[in-house]
């Protein structure tokens, strides 16, 4: 193949991948925004405004269940006219109730991430978008899916990077865009060699252009991004909370009185 028609080659496909990795890199930097940054704004307003609520019912609703279960246990008991042991009983309802006591702890810890975005401080407009401005920067430099040759150095930047954006440090992630400024990609020599190189990464970023789009497309079928509409109607929203304060009021009145059985039942008493 001639020297110039490996030039104009070269330069057809140098040109694709530009475009190619500037797609790619937008979409990308909207997936990554989404589950990176707007994740944990919808998962904070959704526990603000309801999962709170939704983890207080199921706290009361498991306390309701679990003592239910040692009544019948203490029955068991005095059915073989033993009287109950409160421990062994204990014991039984944290195997058997192991699942949702966990299920409980997951959401503690839901709430307590939640508090920890509701009190950061809050960025001003301008700073917001320099902010996301700097990310998507930042998103066509190190994103591993973008650069495909990424060092050690590109991925240990990228992930302070991604953790920066999420707590919306603003002064980090201004550092880390001028550690980045000075990485740039080398393209390979012009050569038959160098067309064929350039045609591969063509279509390697064709086919994760291909997967970001499915991604985003799913994404807002999952939780916390399929909230975003119920979290948008106020009338929806305070109608789910008088719902779980009606139904916590109910299983702490009902938790209330199987406690106060049980008590009796320990203590060999009818009720």
């Amino acid at each position: 193949m001639g020297s110039l028609i490996i030039h104009e080659e070269y330069l057809k496909y140098k040109e694709e991948l530009e475009k190619l990795t500037e797609h790619l890199a937008k979409m990308v930097e909207e997936y990554t925004h989404k589950i990176s940054h707007e994740y944990h704004l919808l998962l904070t307003e959704y526990i603000n405004k309801i999962g709170k609520l939704e983890r207080t019912e199921f706290e009361y609703s498991l306390k309701a269940m679990a003592i239910k279960r040692k009544m019948e246990l203490a029955r068991s008991y005095l059915n073989r006219q033993e009287s109950p042991d409160e421990d062994k009983i204990d014991e039984v309802i944290q195997k058997e109730y192991k699942e949702y006591y966990e299920r409980l702890e997951e959401m503690e810890k839901d709430i307590k991430i939640a508090n920890l975005f509701t009190d950061a401080p809050v960025l001003s407009e301008e700073e917001g978008k320099e902010l996301k401005s700097l990310y998507k920067q930042l998103v066509k430099k190190l994103h591993p899916d973008v650069k495909k040759e990424a060092t050690e150095q590109d991925l240990m930047l990228w992930n302070q990077a991604v953790d920066s954006y999420e707590k919306g440090d603003l002064e980090m992630l201004r550092t880390i865009a001028d550690i980045a400024s000075g990485i740039e990609e080398k393209l390979p020599e012009k050569s038959e060699d160098a067309v064929a190189e350039l045609k591969e990464k063509c279509e390697k970023i064709r086919t994760r252009i291909t997967e970001y789009l499915s991604k985003l497309s799913s994404l807002d079928k999952v939780f916390p991004f399929n909230k975003r509409m119920f979290l948008n109607d106020a009338v929806l929203v305070e109608l789910r909370r008088q719902e779980l304060m009606r139904s916590i009021d109910e299983w702490k009145a009902y938790y209330k009185e199987l406690r106060q059985k049980y008590k009796m039942l320990l203590n060999g008493e009818s009720y």
